[in-house]
Parts: structure tokens; sequence; C-alpha cells
């Protein structure tokens, strides 16, 4: 199977950590009910002990996985489906920078350290105007502004160093840097010494580096300069094989803040980014003709934004314009082409605030080749400090595709928007309400989603295969739908806490020339999403703390398409009299005279996703340094669950990426 390969390496990464693995220690998601928004949740890394990780790191942006409305891809990595959406329809912002891919190591962990961290916010519905260029949810990273100390992380996959001071501390002018880099080559060069896996090369370079300066200019000016560098070089080969993959960001922004009087602010930013993605595949079989297979990317990104905002009392209003312009460089095997845009946009955000009621009203006009229109508004009432409800509407429209229907281990391929492929748009609707205790918090609502102008590959091969001129002539353009039920509970009662998200949900997809015109559901259509997240301190001292950790994730199955079943049809009469130099074996006729049959397009759901792990932490902490040690198991019940179902040497069989693995971490702080 084309691509496979890409989910072996995945697969090398969880079964590597079984000798040395750690957990991840996060947030609680659900935000404190009063005046706040249902679908916005906002978390610090620093206060949260509740999740764990597959890779051994800490990483916050995985926890966005076990909010309502939010279904996963391949188990482990970060790839998020919200609200029917596709991955690619999700906009991550760092300091308000866009990144088009934020994961190291194929997803498995994101590529932001949790020392820069402040605060993240992550965002379903009811959208501020002031952002674009997205149709499904915003999460925006907030890197920390002043000193934090310094830290050293150790993981089976990354050693970490964080370090942040004043360069004046008469002027308050500070620094924040940290740099990450991945210790699986000197681990698999152990593995290969002491295992039996001669045949198999192996290559992960991983890493990050960031800094960023906090430099006051006066009582009401202040200006934030920083850059950040990510790389992933990943080279696998055995003998029928080699595939390698490459992927990275590179970014410098400045940001000026001025307030010239007490009730105006206006921000100003500018940022340059550069994005590349790159993966071939060389099958060299002896029987087989040999095949490589390639696609690659590179975007340049410049823009410059200035927002204005004007607060009276209870009301508020912030407008403001965005330029951006973009060039792409997108090939494969087939074609190669080169794209330039601008975009040009004008956003405006009404906002009223009282303590029975919030709104928020937005609109956002995008000059692209065509005037579109983005739509926001969310009403909130609050019925006394416990009982609230919620209302969301959301128009957007997305200037950029990533076609759904790809080959398994694939990387997404990024196509920008033009005139025979329009800009996606999506139109949500979303109402809910809440109860806010001081032991319990629940929240319940309903969404409804319409999404037009998606994109498909017709078959996956044509992307390297087939003869075009124009990248429309091997995408497909359809619709979507999805509708859904998200719900939350969250308690604490003395030393216990816990967070329960249930969704219930259904996604589907159109395209006139797929699944012959017929509607079929989304691949990521997890009809049940069951969550939990608890933990227990067991014992809280001044110097020494422990805490006891239990996660717990249940979701149907996916869908695939695969064939089922064998139909045999009658012995092809006289075939031996013009076959006859020997070619003609018992396997070829019987793939001859047989034919696969699959029930449409995405027409098998895959078995259903159930995942224990459990976690324990100790925390020391002396005058000088603060210590904490994480221990825990992932997958306690090693349960095979199926990431992928295939078909081998005439036997379906399915491959489970993450066995039962112990975790161990270290982080100490000074």
């Amino acid at each position: 199977m084309v691509g496979f390969r890409g989910i072996i390496i995945t697969t090398f990464f969880c079964l590597l950590s079984t000798a040395l693995h750690s957990q991840v220690v996060l947030d609680s998601i659900i935000v404190k009910a009063k005046k706040e928004r249902i679908s916005t949740a906002i978390y610090t890394p620093q206060k949260a002990r509740m999740l764990i990780s597959v890779t051994g790191e800490n990483d916050p942006l995985k926890l966005i996985q076990s909010q309502s409305g939010v279904s996963t891809g391949v188990e482990g990595t970060s790839s998020i489906f919200v609200r029917g959406g596709n991955n690619g329809n999700n906009r991550i912002e760092m300091d308000g920078i866009p990144f088009y891919d934020s994961g190291h190591l194929l997803g498995l962990i994101s590529s932001f350290p949790s020392g820069i961290i402040d605060n993240i916010s992550f965002r379903k519905g009811g959208q501020s105007s002031s952002k674009g260029d997205f149709s499904a949810s915003l999460t925006e990273i907030k890197t920390k502004n002043f000193p934090d100390g310094s830290s050293v992380t150790l993981s089976p996959f990354f050693a970490g160093l964080f370090n942040s001071g004043y360069l004046s501390k008469q002027k308050k002018a500070s620094y924040i840097t940290s740099a990450r880099y991945t210790l699986l080559d000197p681990l698999w060069k152990v593995a290969k010494k002491w295992g039996s896996i001669d045949n198999i090369e192996f290559k992960p370079i991983s890493g990050d580096v960031f800094f960023k300066l906090n430099l006051p200019l006066s009582y009401r000016n202040n200006v934030y300069a920083g850059l950040y560098y990510s790389n992933d070089d990943i080279s696998f080969s055995e003998s029928a094989i080699d595939m390698s993959i490459n992927w990275g960001n590179k970014t410098v922004y400045v940001s000026w803040e001025y307030l010239p009087v007490n009730w105006l602010t206006i921000e100003t930013k500018g940022y340059y980014l550069n994005y590349k993605s790159a993966q071939s595949q060389e099958s060299n079989q002896a029987d087989q003709l040999n095949t490589l297979l390639s696609i690659n990317e590179v975007i340049d990104e410049y823009a410059i934004k200035t927002m204005a905002r004007v607060k009276y009392k209870r009301y508020s209003l912030t407008t403001g314009f965005e330029v951006k312009q973009r060039k792409f460089y997108c090939a494969s095997n087939a074609k190669q082409s080169n794209f330039s845009d601008t975009i040009s946009s004008l956003f405006a955000d009404f906002e009223y605030s009282s303590p029975i009621i919030s709104a928020m009203a937005g609109i956002r006009k995008s000059r692209y080749s065509m005037n579109y229109y983005d739509l926001h508004l969310d009403v909130s009432a609050h019925l006394g400090t416990k009982f609230g409800a919620e209302i969301t509407v959301d128009k957007m429209h997305q200037f950029s595709h990533i076609a759904e229907g790809g080959l398994v281990g694939w990387r997404d391929f990024l196509i920008p928007a033009y005139d025979s492929l329009p800009p996606e748009k999506c139109n949500q609707f979303y109402i809910g309400g809440y109860y806010s205790g001081k032991i319990i918090k629940v929240s319940l609502g309903a969404y409804y989603k319409v999404m037009n102008n998606l994109t498909s590959l017709r078959r996956a091969s044509d992307l390297f295969f087939m003869n075009y001129r124009d990248w429309s002539q091997i995408l497909e353009i359809g619709t979507g739908k999805s509708i859904g039920i998200e719900s939350s509970i969250e308690a604490t009662i003395n030393k216990f806490s816990t967070n329960i998200s249930y969704t219930l949900s259904k996604t589907d997809r159109k395209f006139d020339e797929i699944n012959e015109g017929r509607q079929f559901p989304f691949q990521y259509d997890r009809r049940h999403i069951l969550n939990l997240i608890s933990s227990y301190i067991i014992k809280e001292k001044r110097v020494h703390n422990q805490l006891a950790k239990l996660n717990i994730t249940y979701t149907s199955g996916g869908y695939a398409t695969i064939p089922i079943s064998r139909y045999q049809a009658a012995d092809l009469p006289y075939l031996g009299h013009f076959i006859n130099d020997g070619t003609l074996t018992d396997l070829t006729l019987y793939h001859l005279q047989s034919l696969l049959i699959v029930p449409g397009t995405n027409g098998f759901r895959m078995p259903s996703y159930f995942r224990i792990d459990a976690g324990y932490i100790f925390c020391w902490k002396r005058k000088q340094t603060e210590t904490e040690l994480s221990l825990g198991i992932t997958n306690v019940l090693n349960r095979h669950n199926a990431s992928l179902v295939y078909y081998s040497n005439g036997f379906w069989r399915q491959l489970s990426i993450i066995p039962i693995l112990p975790s161990i971490g270290l982080k100490i702080k000074f």
C-alpha cells in the first residue's frame, strides 16, 4: 500500500518509547462560566495537572483533542477535525503569526515548547472578525512577555532548555529563549545495536528555537520582537523502499502596542514566515518497476496588520485592516506551479457587556479575486451567577485548500484558492447553556454546520501519475454537512478533580464525481466521542506534592474505503490458449476471475477506539529549584486499537500503533 511506511515510522516512535517515556501536565479546559463563552476554552499549562502525553513531552496543544466537538486523526498525532471540518480548516497562531504546520515527529508533539507559553485559547465558534482565512477553529498561543526563570526538560524524544531574564531591570526590558532537539537518533542507534533491525536505516532530525524581546519604550509604548525556527527531517529505508520527509517553519515578527489615552489601544504587527514541506518515496522491489513518488511545497508569506480598540463603559469597538501577500510553490511528480496572491481585509467588532448580557458582532471584508464577507455573532445571557446561555453564528471563508482523499501516511498538500478552485465557505450555528456551581460545572449545546467548496482528490494516484495542466483537473469540488450535540462536566471535590466531555455528531460529504454523486460519511466522522480526565492529590505539602492521574478515551470508529469481500466469477474460456508463456499462474487466474467488492466511498466503519492511561507525579520544592518527576502507563489494558485496516498476503490485517507503554519524565526549574 502506497504511503504505508509513513504509518510504520509512527509505530516505531511509539515502540521505541517503551524503554523510556513520560507524560505531560496540562490544564482543565472548562472555562469558568460567568461572562465566558461556552465555545471558547482558555487555559494555562502551568496550572494543569491532568493529561498524559504519548510522547513524554509537556504538550499543551494536545489538550484540545479532549474538547467536545473535536475528532482526532491517526492515534498519537496532533491532527484535529472540529465540528466536521478538515484538519487544514483550523488556524493555529503563535503571537498572532499563523502556522501551516505545528507538529514535530509526524505530529506526535506540537512545535511549541510549553516553557514559552503564557496561555492558550481555543475557539470553535463566535469568532472575532480580526481573524480570518480559516473555516473551523482558532487556536491562539500567547507567549510569555516577562521572565519566568529557567528550566531543563528531558524525555526520550526531546531535550529542552528554557531561559529568561532582564536586559535592563530599570527599563524592564527582558528576553525569553528556548531550544529543543530530539534524542531519537542516539536511541535508535542503541536499539539497532542491541536489536535485530540490521536491514532498516532510520535517521530522525527534529528541533526548534524560539527567541523573544520585550522592549518597553515608555509607559504607553511597548515593542515585542521575536523569531522562531523549527525543522523536521526524517529518512527511512529498508530493502524494498526509501522514504524521506522534511518540513519546517521560519518566522520573524515585530509588534508595537501604543496607548495614547486610557480608552484607546493601537496595535501594529508585521511578520514574515516561510513554510516548507517535502516528501518522497521510492520503491525498488526486484519483481516490480521502480517508482518514485514525491510532493514538494514552499510558502512565503508577508503581512502587516493594524487595529485600534476603543472602550467606553460597557461598549467597545475594534477595527483595523490587514494586508497579506503569499507566494506558493507546489509540485508533485506530474506538475509544478507557482502562485502569488494578495489578500487585503478590513474588519470591525462591536462588543457590549453587562451583568445580564454580553454580545459581540463582527464583519470582515476580504478582497481576493473578488469581495468576500465574513460575519460573526456571539450573544451570551447570564442568569444570575450560576446559569447562562449562548448563541453563536459564523460565516467564514478560507483562501486555501487541503484536499481530502489523499494517500495514507502522506502529508497534507496545500493549494491556494483561485478562480477554478474558489475559497472554502462555512456557515455555522450554535446554541447552548451552562450551569456553574462551586463543585460542578456543566455545559450542553448543539451545532449545525454547512461547508461549501470543499476539495477532494478524485483518485489519490492522480496527484502523481495523471497528466494535467491545472490542479482543478484532479480535484473535485463538493459540500459537507455536520450536526452534533456537545456536552462537558467539570467537578472538583476537595482533592479530586475530573473533566468529562461527550460529543454526538454526524458528518457527511458530497462530490458529484465521487461515490457516483451520492452522499457518504466523512472519514473522521466519529459518531460518539467520550473523554475523561481525572486527578487526585495524594500528598500536598510545602516541599513535597504527589498527584495521581487517569485518562479514558472512547470513540466510535472512523470510516475507510476498502474492499470487504470478493466475488468469484466463472472461468474465462480458452484463456490458456492465448497466454501460454508460463506467466499464467494459479494466483493470476484467481485475480482475473474474481472481483473485489467495495461498499462505496468510506463505506467501511473502523472498529471503535478505547484507551486508558494512568500517571503519577512527584514534585519537590527547594529554595532554588523545583523538580518534577512524572511516571505513568499509556494504554494500560494493552488494547489493540485499529489505526489502519489493510490487505496483505491473502489476509485482512489491522495496524495498532500504541501498545502498553511505561512513561517517565523529568523537569527541573530554577
